[in-house]
């Protein structure tokens, strides 16, 4: 009988002990995963480049506005998640090491040093001007490794309420400009509607259908007048858009659909002979339903700027006396890598060229122009 047990014995151990084995294996196999897995996330996270933003500059206005937009810039790019961010009190600390302080004026080089120290791809250095009414953020983006100002770009807004935009709208075009490399200029690429901010003047460019001209008008951006808009909802293809300006409500806008079902027609409460027109532009050339983001309106001589507020059915908008307006037509030839050449011509002369450079995402072009050193443009394209 304990003979006949004995291989019993030995065969349940064996199956114990092979139990045993595959039960630790699976285990350590599991841990293995789970270290592979919680490496590629930390690889992942150390592939993205490493940005710092120096505390902007206040000019014109209370110190705490530059440091506030730094802060909120840097929220805005954390939450694109295109970029690793230094944080202020790791650059603080580096900047204090060197003996320099993180916002003001600071020599580019000095930057790009610390910017290696920091592991720094780009340093983002810049400042909010108020002239008048007007904020304007503006900002070069300084790659470390070359030294050289990648791009400089300035957003305007018309009051503190606006700068959380005006950095949310910053942190797209640093984000975008990411991926850098050759980009390819489309026939789409051009879209239908360029709003561009060109030193003191704000500037609506329109393309001649899917032409390479654009017929374009600039108007003083001091002269802007601003009112906000609220839209009903549409009923049988009628909209009601309430108009109030600087608090006050001034009436009503009526209209319809056009023929082509896309712009707008109609007339205003406050004068029997306000007539107006509109056509929605879009971000994207995808998807062109609905509201868009941006308006471009003729009323009675003026030419009106409405801008979504968000995906609200409010906007925010800015008027313009057309007969204040400098006219001219825009001729746009590609150039190598995103690149641009824009002829600027009157009715009677060519005034010269803007050079100009599309951001990686397509949304936005900034550059300068040949005849006015110094002068710095940028612009957003909509379709």
């Amino acid at each position: 009988m304990l003979i006949k047990n004995i291989p019993l014995g030995i065969s349940s151990q064996k199956f114990s002990l092979e139990r045993g084995c595959g039960m630790r294996f699976h285990r350590v196999h599991l841990v293995f995963l789970f270290l592979i897995m919680f490496a590629a996330l930390c690889f992942g996270q150390d592939e993205k480049p490493r940005i710092a933003v120096l505390d902007f500059q206040s000019i014109g206005c209370d110190s705490s506005l530059g440091l506030a937009a730094s802060e909120i810039l840097r929220t805005e790019l954390g939450s694109l998640g295109t970029y690793r961010i230094i944080e202020r009190a790791q650059l603080v600390k580096v900047m204090e090491e060197q003996s320099l302080q993180i916002s003001g004026a600071v020599d580019e080089q000095a930057i790009v040093e610390v910017g290696k120290l920091l592991g720094a791809k780009m340093v983002v250095v810049g400042s909010i001007v108020r002239t008048g009414k007007t904020y304007t953020l503006n900002s070069r983006f300084i790659d470390v490794e070359t030294a050289e100002v990648k791009k400089s770009q300035n957003i305007r807004g018309n009051s503190e309420d606006e700068i959380s935009n005006m950095c949310s709208s910053l942190a797209k075009v640093i984000s975008e400009e990411s991926s850098g490399g050759a980009i390819t200029i489309t026939e789409t690429t051009l879209g239908s509607v360029w709003l561009v901010q060109e030193s003191d003047f704000t500037g609506v460019w329109t393309r001649r259908g899917k032409s390479n001209v654009f017929d374009a008008i600039w108007f003083l951006t001091k002269d802007g007048l601003h009112a906000e808009l609220a839209m009903g909802e549409p009923v049988n293809g009628a909209i009601e858009i309430k108009r109030t300006d600087q608090g006050k409500a001034l009436g009503s806008y009526h209209g319809a659909a056009d023929a082509s079902g896309r712009g707008y027609h109609g007339t205003a409460t406050w004068s029997a002979q306000a007539t107006w027109t509109s056509e929605p532009f879009f971000e994207a050339p995808v998807s062109q339903q609905g509201l868009g983001a941006v308006w471009i309106v003729k009323e009675g001589g003026f030419t009106g700027i409405w801008r979504r507020t968000g995906q609200s059915n409010n906007f925010e908008a800015t008027y313009f006396l057309d007969k204040n307006g400098v006219t001219g037509e825009l001729v746009v030839e590609s150039l190598e890598k995103g690149a641009l050449r824009i002829k600027r011509s009157s009715k009677t002369s060519v005034l010269g060229n803007y050079l100009g450079w599309f951001s990686a995402g397509m949304r936005h072009v900034s550059g300068n122009a040949d005849w006015l050193p110094g002068l710095v443009w940028s612009a957003e394209v909509f379709y």
